[in-house]
């Protein structure tokens, strides 16, 4: 799983494989109108597209829950979509990148 894991990072090779602007740039007010300043559509795709044809063991990721404000972990018992998100709301970085 480690190899499989390294091998898909292998590929990335600019920071326009994981995150670019929002198609309107600058944003009027990114703070409030948009979730961040920059879109992560690049790495959803990179998530989807590479890892989650099937999962074929359990997987957990942690994340923070951002209305309770409390750390919780997530298996891949939820689902495909659901663990997607968490995934990609581990990864975010508030103000810069959305959850």
């Amino acid at each position: 799983m480690a190899n499989y894991t390294f091998n898909i990072w292998k590929q990335v090779k600019y920071a326009g494989d994981i995150y670019g602007p929002w198609p309107i740039w600058p944003p009027k007010d990114p703070i409030f109108h948009r979730p961040s300043l920059f879109q992560t559509n690049p790495l959803r795709h990179l998530v989807n597209s590479h890892i989650f044809g099937e999962i074929k063991r359990n997987a957990i990721v942690g994340t923070t829950n951002n209305d309770k404000g409390v750390f919780e972990l997530i298996d891949s018992s939820v689902g495909i979509e659901k663990f997607s998100e968490a995934l990609m709301c581990s990864s975010a970085v508030p103000a810069l990148f959305p959850y």
